[in-house]
């Protein structure tokens, strides 16, 4: 390893947009070649350390210094974006130089597919990734897939990182990360969707690791046997504990006693301090005499509160979970030869009720999809819903674009169909109209958006119902849910494409040709 790693993070302070500060005293150092762990309870910030570290998140005061090389893992890598290669997988978890050339070299194979570049663009991004490193990079791909992918990759820019499973991903990056030799490691969840040997790999790798790792973790028997050093987010800021995990709970345990303590004191102390406040106060009453005495008590009472107290015990989190329903039956499920796929040979078993069942077994062998099947949904179609999911999310930008185009329609088809003017002329005076005409598009854009509201109270009656009726089968759901959202999007349009009779009466008045015509007839 190459240079000095350490890490150094001093009076750091966070708050989301629109939300609560999120800590506002984090300090903490880890020195080179530890492997320090930051632990706490869900939502007070751990991940969130990490991404300001990366530069994902910019802190709101503070500083913080990482040296060296740094890599970094967030705990869903390879699992928010299922139809991604697993080149684009990869690629977000490079060096920074190489994750750019990388970036650019997807971006115009993609251009060059589609007929948007020559050819020129990815020539040249190609010959980027080269001098890079890329495909040395890729060779390392290549080994590491080899020993932690269970079938072969031959293809890094085609295989689909869907066609991997969880713990196979997430053991791919962990085997590059880790043989990286880099000088500064940032896992998130490492732990995450490993299946128990997989577990035992991760920490003999951790262990021989001579980077400086700093881990986010839940799993208390990995901490205990890979930590050097625990920093506990609690509160504002953060503590640090020198000694591992098997003796954090103890050492936790006095430091809560001893915030206790010191909390009374500083109780007491302001109780006596006020006390001897009032009692000078009463004497100077009788006394002006005592009146420099009086005063000076009351500043030191006022400057012992301002100082304000010590931090107090940080409650623990107690996470009462009550399940209620009737024991109908004891047989909860029945499974007859079930299999999925070639992924595992058909088995039969039945569960009842109050069971608690572990599912477990090596990455890959599909315990996944067997869940998936459980709850109705065939991997295939599981796929289809992550589909139609992201589809429904790329297309939201249909709805602002209908409404103006909704508004250019307003003032445009008058004009071109009634007052006879040309298509682009009719354009251009519409542009012109909205924008001498904002306050009526205000008051008619919030009467659309009162009957979409309407007609979704309406839809949502049928698709609730739709819903329920199919809650067992999520892809007919969708299959009947899809064309109802269509008729509401069908039905919004059309009544923005009426709104044409109101522009065209309230914004250029009584059409003239009508008027002349009528004059003639008279």
């Amino acid at each position: 390893m190459g240079g000095v790693s350490s890490i150094v993070i001093s009076e750091l302070e966070y708050a989301p947009p629109g939300a609560d500060q999120l800590f506002f005293d984090v300090s903490f150092g880890v020195a080179p070649g530890e492997h320090a762990a930051l632990v706490g309870a869900n939502g007070v910030g751990k991940s969130t350390i990490l991404k300001i570290l990366t530069g994902e998140y910019e802190c709101d005061g503070g500083d913080f210094t990482v040296n060296g090389s740094v890599l970094s893992m967030t705990q869903d890598v390879g699992m928010s974006r299922p139809t991604d290669t697993l080149r684009e997988m990869l690629i977000e978890v490079a060096p920074t130089h190489l994750r750019t050339a990388g970036r650019a070299l997807v971006a115009a194979e993609k251009a060059l597919a589609d007929g948007s570049d020559d050819g020129m663009g990815y020539a040249t991004a190609l010959g980027d990734w080269g001098d890079m490193g890329g495909y040395d990079l890729e060779t390392k791909w290549q080994a590491a897939a080899q020993r932690s992918v269970k079938t072969t990759v031959d293809d890094f820019s085609r295989r689909l990182v869907s066609e991997l499973s969880g713990g196979e991903r997430k053991r791919l990056v962990l085997d590059l990360l880790l043989t990286s030799g880099a000088d500064v490691l940032l896992l998130d969840e490492p732990d995450n969707y490993l299946d128990i040997p997989t577990r035992g790999w991760l920490e003999e790798q951790i262990k021989t690791c001579r980077s400086t790792i700093l881990m986010v973790s839940h799993d208390r028997t990995l901490l205990e046997r890979v930590a050097t050093k625990i920093v506990v987010i609690e509160g504002s800021g953060a503590w640090v504990h020198g000694g591992s995990y098997l003796t954090f709970p103890e050492a936790r345990a006095k430091r809560q006693e001893l915030l206790c303590d010191d909390l009374k004191r500083w109780n007491d102390e302001e109780r006596r301090l006020f006390h001897h406040m009032k009692i000078m106060k009463q004497r100077a009453a009788q006394n002006f005499k005592n009146a420099t005495k009086a005063n000076g008590a009351e500043t030191r009472w006022e400057k012992f509160v301002a100082a304000g107290p010590p931090p107090p015990p940080v409650a623990d989190q107690h996470i009462h979970v009550r399940l209620r329903g009737a024991d109908a039956a004891r047989r909860v499920a029945k499974l007859d030869d079930v299999s999925v796929g070639d992924l595992f040979f058909p088995f039969s078993d039945e569960i009842h009720h109050g069971e608690r069942v572990g599912l477990i077994g090596p990455n890959g062998t599909g315990k996944s999809h067997l869940l998936a099947v459980l709850n109705g949904v065939t991997p295939d179609e599981a796929e289809a819903l992550a589909m139609l999911s992201s589809l429904a999310k790329h297309m939201l930008w249909l709805i602002p674009l209908g409404i103006f185009l909704s508004w250019i329609t307003q003032f445009a088809v008058p004009l071109a169909s009634l007052k006879k003017v040309s298509g682009g002329e009719a354009i251009r005076l519409a542009l012109s109209a909205i924008g001498t005409n904002i306050p009526a598009l205000i008051i008619n854009f919030l009467c659309l958006v009162a009957v979409m509201i309407l007609t979704g109270i309406v839809l949502m009656i049928p698709i609730t119902l739709i819903s329920v009726v199919f809650a067992g089968s999520p892809m007919l759901a969708n299959v009947l849910v899809i064309p109802l959202t269509a008729l509401l999007s069908a039905v919004i349009i059309a009544l923005m494409c009426g709104n044409m009779l109101y522009a065209y009466r309230e914004v250029f008045g009584e059409d003239e040709t009508t008027t002349k015509d009528s004059e003639v007839l008279i």
